[in-house]
């Protein structure tokens, strides 16, 4: 829940996410329940996202492309190869050929793209991060949602 609900703490700290930060029992199964009426919100949150959804489904491939943000990817000219990816395939758990697949399957979707005398160089492009930012707001928006479910039926109203 910390990962749901972390992020909306700091957004808005008044009046706050303690019930769920907190890892309330009674606040869990609340939750719970009180999710379940909504469910079809989260299939609506992942089929307005399939694209960001497929990276959640991949191994490590959200770390990957986080990765490559977090060395400079999102900036035309940083001169970063795949190869420099491939370097942390260790780090993630997987194979350097699945970092080619996931770079290949980013650049399918037209959340990378390729550029230099050889195409060496690889860039997250705008797409990516207008899709992954939506995907964010959407998740943030129906996690808020089923805490005020949740708090609404604790306090039985």
């Amino acid at each position: 829940m910390a990962a749901h609900f972390g992020p909306l703490q700091i957004l808005f700290p008044k009046p706050g996410y303690s019930l769920a930060l907190d890892r309330s029992p009674t606040f869990q199964k609340a939750h719970g329940s009180a999710s379940v009426p909504v469910l079809d919100g989260a299939v609506q949150v992942a089929w307005r996202n399939l694209d960001v959804v497929f990276f959640l489904t991949a191994t490590s491939a959200l770390s990957i492309l986080f990765t490559l943000c977090r060395l400079g990817g999102e900036i035309l000219g940083s001169n970063l190869r795949e190869a420099d990816l491939a370097a942390f395939a260790p780090e993630f758990g997987v194979s350097r050929s699945h970092i080619r697949n996931i770079v290949s399957a980013a650049e399918q979707r037209n959340f990378i793209a390729r550029y230099g005398n050889k195409n060496q160089f690889i860039v997250l492009t705008p797409h990516w991060i207008d899709a992954f930012n939506k995907f964010i707001a959407d998740s943030l928006s129906y996690s808020d949602l089923t805490y005020r479910l949740a708090q609404a039926a604790l306090s039985g109203t």
